[in-house]
């Protein structure tokens, strides 16, 4: 594993920063059984594997106050590149146990080897901008675009803006008499998130390779896979929420308050096919998903002298 990151302040406000981290790894797995074990003739199988997992990020920042304003703003781009590979051997019938696993030469069953590869990437570009006001009204606004190689031409990338806006009302000038309350703030938000959990290949049509035979001679074919291959988008998540935060007698009491409303569309959803399709099943961008519901959260510290604190929450 590998990380960096370099910070470079050029005038007073910005900041730019790029990093890149790695993450390298080897694996082997040796599975032996004996030929001394009850009705065996001995098994081997090798398996490796090497995965490469890359991340590169750059991002600019610039902050600035002027007169009860506080503005911050971010754009930046992340880059992010994951790939697999392996092999895989096996053979049965061993004539010795004395060399383990560096006797697969040996058997008289020689297994048909195989290999894997994957490999998947995604590309981002994103932005946010942070509002303050006398520390009474708050905006946050986020914008982001991915670009996931997963997905099929023409829908490979996505668009997720988000707003949060928030209103500190123990800050105004009516709430000054309201000593019992030391903080009140209402929250409300919007956003939109996507989602590309599919495989790196599951909008492609593949070929699977297999043995058959032909006359009594063994042949090598190539047939198409079971897994239709649909035509797919980023399965997308849109929140809504509303919320409070109360804080009474120096925080001794605190409430927090949210109601959300999520919606997820597009889902994606493995869908079984007629067999007369040829094909097993599939994955769909089909159906949508909604949670709701309250989410609230009382912490008070009712007892809090020198020797003695006790918190409910």
């Amino acid at each position: 594993m590998a990380n960096a990151a370099l910070t470079y302040s050029p005038v007073k406000g910005l900041k730019i920063r790029g990093a890149f981290n790695a993450n390298i790894a080897d694996s082997r797995q040796d599975d032996y059984v004996s030929t001394k074990m009850p009705d065996s003739l001995g098994k081997i199988y090798i398996a490796t594997s090497t995965g490469m997992h890359y991340n590169g990020e750059i991002t600019a920042t610039y902050s600035t106050k002027i007169k009860g304003h506080s503005i911050s703003a971010m754009v930046g781009s992340t880059y992010e590149q994951n790939q697999t590979k392996g092999t895989a051997m096996s053979a049965t019938g061993l004539m010795s146990d004395v060399a383990k696993t560096y006797g697969i030469a040996s058997g008289q069953n020689i297994g048909t080897p195989s290999a894997r590869y994957s490999k998947w990437s995604m590309l981002s570009f994103m932005g946010r901008v942070n509002y303050i006001y006398k520390d009474r009204y708050l905006a946050t606004v986020n914008f982001r675009a991915d670009g996931s190689s997963r997905y099929s031409v023409g829908n490979k990338w996505g668009a997720f803006p988000s707003i949060a806006l928030a209103w500190r009302v123990s800050e105004e000038s009516f709430m000054k008499k309201a000593q019992a309350v030391n903080n009140l703030k209402l929250r409300v938000g919007y956003g939109v998130t996507g989602n590309p959990a599919i495989s790196p290949y599951e909008t492609l049509d593949l070929l699977t390779p297999a043995k058959t035979i032909f006359d009594k001679t063994a042949y090598t074919i190539y047939h198409p896979s079971s897994y239709y291959r649909f035509g797919l988008s980023w399965e997308t998540t849109a929140q809504f929420n509303v919320g409070i935060d109360l804080g009474l007698f120096r925080d001794r009491l605190r409430v927090t308050a949210d109601y959300y409303y999520k919606n997820t569309y597009d889902l994606l959803s493995t869908v079984d096919l007629p067999s007369s399709s040829g094909y097993i099943s599939g994955t769909k961008n089909i159906g949508t998903m909604i949670n709701q519901g309250m989410e609230i959260q009382i912490d008070a510290r009712p007892v809090d002298i020198k020797d003695f604190k006790w918190d409910i929450s």
